[in-house]
């Protein structure tokens, strides 16, 4: 069976294990105690301040324990939200339709499936992992599905040097790894204002706000952050493995084909200096001149299935040295590649020549030949709040270090040696290498990332007027689409709902009626007629912002009714609503709009999976403008008609502002 909305496969052997979920809520509080037991071992190892980026009073899990999970919607609210969500994508003849069908089900098959459904778990999300399920199911190239590159910094005018750039890189993200381990992170929280307050209130189950340092907030879930380091999924047939090597001290450097290993933590928890990192890259790129024979990290680009099997051949002879890379602490790539423009940086983030990345590593740190930095994260591991934190926080250290690379050559001691990784191939792995290689250039020649920086955009003026520049960005997406194709699109949105223990990213539809309202007035009617077309545009913005608050609040219709469809399926049961042509119009996702956070420094990121219209953004506040970004051939046209849809509303709220 599928998951239109999600693209899930389940398989049946798969549901007993789904089910069990008090088996699942052990493994989590189990996996957590590990995680606090390791912080409290740790902590007193190493009181040298400057190896962490921070350090809390409050510690990092401090409030893990007190997150709830997530709740079941009632089933009467979650029909009610799914036709509002269907009735601007389709006709009155297809809405009465869907709303029959819909009222038959509350009476009857919702209620049986709405009781099982309660019985099984508290939390449709954490115990079914719907999420997790479609990416550790993900059979396909990893670059096409699970990872996303995030630019920290571009360097295209040659103005800085590669190695120096990757030792402050290395530095920065083992105080960050070293700050979380020993529990002196800060944990995430989100501040709680009137509005939140007030849709807080609605609901019995949400969430309760703390008040910490003179202010009330929401604490966030920080499990998943113990996922960003010593973590490799390692790849099985069907279905891929978690696995975490808390004791690792080595990363893995990748450069030109060859793969080399050396310790950055002693024993005692002293990491290595940057001097002492630099000294070992050196040597590196000292050794790597040549281009490897037999580049074997390439097999790892391959479909998950045939690198499954080719591992497991691998390690017959190699397990020691496979073992080193998947065991290391993070992997360093040092790209030559001969990037010139924004497009080219952004795709060789993303892919490098495959002969550099190790796919399956939960972080991949990224060295440009010009000097570029940049982190592949994989959505497998966890979200984009761990990885954004940490690229924000590794950004600013590296902008702090004032060290150049230039003076004497260290002669310091070092914590171990470099070590070049050799791996034993026959023939058959030889011939998968060559292969490999031959399908990764077309997986990367299908990824062209194409990108617009749209100067035009008045965040203050929008928030001023309590409009949110989120729904602006989202509502000039929904015209541009109508523009090309004459129609609404049903687009998503991702959604963290990180309020939660277990809590993940989930999808949120943007179009309303209230935005379709608008986007028809602007595109089929007057525009002169500016007062009409602000209210229009307020009024598409609250509901926006509404829908997204009460997602983050675990109230996802979305992922409440395919849960129910999913276990409709496992009983036999035939339920005449999701066969109907308008609930398959609503899980169609002819596009998908997220975004990322941004700074005035981290160049772009995004998450640009191959099966769908995929476009993220950033809103960055102090310069006013909008980054945007796609591997679509078709994100051109898209992005020149975005540009005139945010002209358009940033014309209305102007001259409506104005008078």
């Amino acid at each position: 069976m599928s998951f239109l909305s999600l693209g899930v496969v389940i398989r049946l052997p798969v549901v007993s294990r789904l089910l069990r979920t008090s088996s699942r809520r052990i493994q989590r509080l189990q996996m957590l105690s590990l995680v606090k037991q390791i912080h409290v071992s740790t902590r007193f190892l190493n009181q040298d301040l400057s190896d962490y980026i921070e350090n809390s009073s409050i510690p990092t899990f401090s409030f893990q324990d007190r997150l709830p999970p997530l709740p079941v919607p009632r089933l009467e609210d979650t029909c009610r939200r799914l036709l509002d969500a269907i009735r601007p994508l389709t006709s009155e003849y297809e809405w009465k339709e869907a709303e029959r069908l819909v009222s038959e089900f509350v009476a009857t098959d919702g209620k049986t499936l709405q009781k099982n459904f309660q019985s099984l778990s508290p939390s449709f999300v954490d115990d079914l992992h719907l999420t997790n399920l479609e990416l550790w199911q993900y059979r396909g190239p990893p670059p096409l599905g699970i990872t996303y590159p995030i630019l920290l910094h571009e360097a295209l005018d040659g103005s800085v040097e590669q190695i120096t750039e990757a030792a402050k890189m290395v530095r920065a993200i083992l105080r960050f790894a070293n700050t979380l381990k020993a529990g002196k992170l800060r944990p995430s929280i989100w501040p709680v204002g009137p509005r939140l307050e007030a849709i807080l209130n609605q609901f019995s189950n949400s969430p309760k706000p703390v008040d910490l340092e003179g202010e009330r907030v929401l604490p966030l879930n920080m499990e998943k952050y113990s996922r960003l380091f010593n973590a490799y999924r390692i790849p099985r047939m069907g279905k891929d493995q978690f696995r975490n090597f808390y004791d690792s001290r080595h990363i893995a450097v990748l450069r030109k084909g060859h793969i080399y290993t050396f310790d950055v933590v002693d024993i005692n928890g002293r990491l290595a200096s940057t001097s002492e990192i630099y000294h070992q890259l050196k040597s590196i790129a000292g050794q790597s001149t040549s281009p490897a024979q037999h580049p074997l990290a390439v097999l790892t680009s391959e479909h998950e299935d045939t690198w499954a099997k080719l591992r497991e051949k691998l390690i017959v002879k190699n397990a020691e040295a496979v073992d080193a890379v998947e065991t290391a602490m993070f992997v360093l790539c040092l790209d030559d590649d001969n990037s010139q423009t924004m497009s080219d940086l952004m795709n060789n983030m993303q892919c490098g020549d495959g002969t550099t990345r190790w796919y399956g590593k939960a972080v991949q740190c990224v060295t440009g030949k010009c000097g570029s930095v940049g982190i592949l994260a994989e959505e497998v591991f966890c979200d984009g709040k761990p990885y954004y934190h940490l690229a924000v926080s590794v950004l600013y250290d590296m902008m702090q270090s004032s060290f150049t690379g230039n003076g004497n050559e260290y002669t310091g001691p070092t914590i171990g040696p470099v070590s070049l990784l050799k791996f034993d191939l026959d023939s058959e792995l030889r011939s998968a290498v060559e292969e490999a290689k031959q399908k990764f250039l077309l997986v990367k020649k299908s990824l062209p990332f194409h990108h617009l920086i749209y100067d035009g955009f008045s965040y203050d003026k929008l928030k001023s007027n309590k409009i949110s520049p989120d729904a602006m960005v989202q509502l000039a997406f929904q015209m541009a689409f109508y523009y090309i194709h004459g129609r609404l699109p049903s687009s998503f949105q991702p959604v963290n709902t990180a309020f939660y223990s277990g809590g993940s990213r989930i999808r949120s539809p943007t179009v309303t009626s209230e935005s379709a309202a608008f986007v028809k007035a602007v595109i089929d009617g007057d525009l002169s007629d500016k007062d009409t077309l602000f209210h229009l545009l307020t009024a598409s913005s609250h509901r926006h912002s509404t829908a997204i608050l009460e997602t983050m609040l675990g109230q996802s219709f979305v992922h409440h009714i395919k849960a129910l469809e999913f276990l409709a399926e496992q009983d036999g049961l035939n339920v005449p609503l999701f066969e109907n042509a308008a609930y398959l119009k609503l899980f169609n996702r002819d596009l998908g709009v997220g975004t990322t956070v941004a700074t005035d420094d981290i160049e772009f990121s995004g998450f640009f999976p191959s099966e769908t219209t995929f476009v993220w953004y950033q809103i960055v506040t102090k310069v006013n403008c909008v980054r945007m970004g796609s591997c679509k051939e078709s994100a051109p046209e898209l992005f020149s008609h975005v540009k005139k849809s945010l002209d358009i509303i940033m014309d209305i709220v102007q001259t409506r502002t104005s008078l």
